[in-house]
């Protein structure tokens, strides 16, 4: 009983986290998107020429 309770604390407070931290986290899952599609255009540039 005492265990579910404190798991549950934790979880809520979890789901509690300041709008600040919630925003840096989703600029850096969006710079992350960015990182990968800009390597994916580079391997792609690559790819191309050295087809030519």
């Amino acid at each position: 009983m005492q265990k579910g309770r404190k798991k549950i604390e934790k979880d809520v407070r979890k789901c509690e986290k300041s709008d600040k931290v919630i925003e840096r986290q989703e600029n850096l899952a969006e710079a992350l998107r960015a990182n990968l599609r800009r390597r994916k255009e580079q391997k792609t540039k690559i790819r191309e020429k050295n087809k030519i």
